[in-house]
Formats: C-alpha cells, sequence, structure tokens
C-alpha cells in the first residue's frame, strides 16, 4: 500500500495515467468546495442526479453530494476517455452503482464514498470488485447505540474493554471495514454488520472472518485507512494480488 493512503499528503496523478490489472487506484477527493467549483460540478450530474441532490434537506448534504457525484464522473472520465456526461450507471440488485455496459462486461470497477469533507472513490480493473467507505471522525452520533446493533458479540466485547475515549475511534475503525467488505460483495443490507467479525492484530494486517451467512469475505483483502486527521476508511478488494495507489483528485 502506498503510504500516502495514511496521510495528509496524496500526490497528483500523472499526465500518463494507467491502471493495471494489479492495481487499486483510490482518489482523495475535498468535497467542501467553493461556489465557483460547485456551479461546475452540478453541471455534470444528469436529471436524475441533480433531483437526488435536491432531495437534501440540509444544503450542505446536497453540496457534498453533487461534489462526490461530479468527482466520481470525472475520475471515471480520466480511465475511459470519454467526457463526464457520457458516463452511465446501473443499479445492482442491492443497490450497488456500476458502469452500464449494454451487453457486455463493465470496463472498469469502481465504488464511493463520502463524509465530512472528504469523498474517497475506488477503481479496478474489470472483474475485481471493489468496496471503499469514509467515515468524519467528528460526527455526532449514539456511538454505543449503533455498537450494540453493528458489531458482533467478539467485537463489542473488545468495545466495551477499550478505554471511553478511544471507542468511537475502535468503532469507526471497524464500522468503515464492515461497510467496505459489505459494498466490495455488492450485498448491501442482504448482509448483516454484525453477522462477521473484524480484528486488528498487533504488527499483522486486519482480519476479517465471516459467519455462515457470508460466503466470499474469504475472498477479499481489506486494509484500513487514515486519509487524513479527521477522517477513517477502509477499502476492500477480490483478491491478494493487488497493490493500492493513492491520487489527489484537485487536479482534475
Amino acid at each position: 500500500m502506498d503510504a500516502k493512503a495514511n496521510g495528509n499528503t496524496w500526490p497528483q496523478p500523472p499526465e500518463d495515467l494507467a491502471l493495471a490489472s494489479h492495481e487499486v487506484h483510490l482518489w482523495r477527493c475535498r468535497v467542501d468546495l467553493p461556489d465557483d467549483g460547485l456551479a461546475r460540478c452540478h453541471d455534470l450530474l444528469n436529471p436524475a442526479e441533480k433531483q437526488q441532490a435536491a432531495r437534501f434537506l440540509a444544503p450542505a448534504d446536497c453540496n457534498r453530494f453533487t461534489v462526490a457525484r461530479a468527482s466520481l464522473r470525472l475520475i471515471l472520465a480520466s480511465y475511459l476517455g470519454c467526457a463526464p456526461k457520457e458516463i452511465s450507471f446501473v443499479l445492482g440488485a442491492h443497490g450497488k452503482p456500476s458502469l452500464s455496459a449494454p451487453g457486455g462486461s463493465p470496463p472498469l470497477e469502481f465504488n464511493i464514498s463520502h463524509s465530512g469533507s472528504l469523498a474517497l472513490v475506488c477503481v479496478a480493473a474489470s472483474g475485481r470488485p471493489v468496496g471503499v467507505d469514509v467515515e468524519w471522525t467528528g460526527r455526532d452520533m449514539a456511538t454505543m447505540d449503533l455498537a450494540r446493533r453493528i458489531l458482533s458479540p467478539a467485537e463489542f466485547g473488545t468495545f466495551m474493554q477499550a478505554p471511553p475515549a478511544r471507542r468511537n475511534h475502535l468503532f469507526l475503525s471497524i464500522w468503515t471495514v464492515k461497510e467496505a467488505v459489505v459494498k466490495a460483495l455488492g450485498r448491501g443490507i442482504s448482509l448483516p454488520l454484525s453477522s462477521f467479525t473484524v480484528t486488528f492484530p498487533v504488527g499483522r494486517p486486519l482480519v476479517v472472518e465471516g459467519g455462515a451467512d457470508s460466503s466470499g469475505i474469504s475472498d477479499l483483502t481489506v486494509m484500513p485507512l487514515e486519509p487524513d486527521r479527521d477522517h477513517l476508511g477502509a477499502v476492500a478488494a477480490a483478491g491478494s494480488s493487488w497493490s493500492l495507489r493513492c491520487w489527489s483528485a484537485t487536479g482534475i
């Protein structure tokens, strides 16, 4: 994994950007843009996306969605060599978006998540499903109630043993991994987050152990992320023989 996945400095992509079959690319996008940037992003959305943005009650949420979706279009267009507005999406059985590819497989796999001031976009070659999640550590949430619903019994035990000051960070670390896993599998709410367990062995990669109804988890490789000091995240992708490269979307 590129060390810059856990830090504040992510490099600009090269002009000859290419996605190798053994790579997964992760893009960090700032979604708190000034009004002129927001207007340009709004122009890139299709009518359905504009309607979806308008349904957000809080203007800040509408703006974040708009910038995140425009960033996704710009990033995918940089790989496909097309205009951002030409990209068309379809939804899977459990709501996971993918590129529309009538009569064939989509040319790329991708996933997106946004929270706080960041969006993360994950891209891989066709045939390598990916999932990504990011959470703002400053969000106001009922951590204890969520932990009881989302964590497995083993995770909840670890959560309760942690010092109270560390519980929010621990919960978000586990939650983002779980979300990335479910999104990579394309399972949505059909795979309860409490049905599998995430552990962080000291000095070793994290471990995700599935229950009876979590087929496919063992085929994934999952990496935790700290994209900046205010966010936690995770990326999951099929297979084990891939490397992660991280890019800043600022220049696109």
